[in-house]
């Protein structure tokens, strides 16, 4: 690399304001893209090109296009689970029913009441749901499907990474125990 890049872009997606703020001019990243030192991911945002792009850099690539107030969930929140064997081709966002966006890498999951404060876990640059969360709003989904959720609840609960009762308790906070209920019944 020719141009070098302060230290803390080089570790995750980051914005054009960010590389602004760092000291990094319009220029040094045209040149950046030019020599292929860094891919643009969506407009605005780039990372440094990697052989292979992780499944936490996709998620801080999409939370950096949403914004705040969303949460990796469903296939995205699934596959990182190791609860699906379905590759996600946009990652799942969870968001507010007002949030938009262009960006063909996001699939936004809008919510009228996303319940932020319910089954959310905190990573390092984004927010994704608990596997309880998933597994019961996947049973619920139009999309990724029921029998997805189906797959995915029992294979959670062979692979012994949560227990039913666990998922009752999320079920009762989210307002889906009756929906859900036949479903944990069979499963258990």
């Amino acid at each position: 690399m020719y141009i070098m890049l302060p230290n803390r872009l080089t570790k995750k997606p980051f914005s054009f304001a960010e590389a602004v703020a760092a000291g990094v001019s319009r220029r040094t990243l045209q040149g950046l893209l030019e020599q292929g030192d860094i891919e643009k991911l969506e407009r605005g945002i780039y990372c440094v090109r990697k052989p292979e792009g992780s499944a936490e850099d996709e998620y801080k690539a999409s939370t950096l296009i949403v914004g705040t107030k969303s949460a990796i969930c469903l296939l995205s929140a699934l596959s990182h689970y190791g609860l699906t064997d379905i590759i996600p081709k946009q990652t799942w966002v969870m968001t507010d029913v007002e949030k938009r966006t262009k960006a063909k890498s996001v699939r936004l999951v809008r919510r009228r009441s996303p319940k932020w404060e319910i089954g959310i876990l905190t990573k390092s640059g984004y927010h994704i749901t608990s596997l309880e969360r998933t597994v019961i709003e996947t049973l619920i989904s139009p999309t990724p499907g029921l029998a997805e959720g189906i797959a995915a609840l029992k294979t959670s609960l062979r692979q012994k990474l949560t227990t039913p009762a666990k998922l009752s308790e999320m079920a009762k906070k989210l307002g889906l125990y009756d929906r859900t209920l036949p479903y944990l019944r069979a499963a258990s």
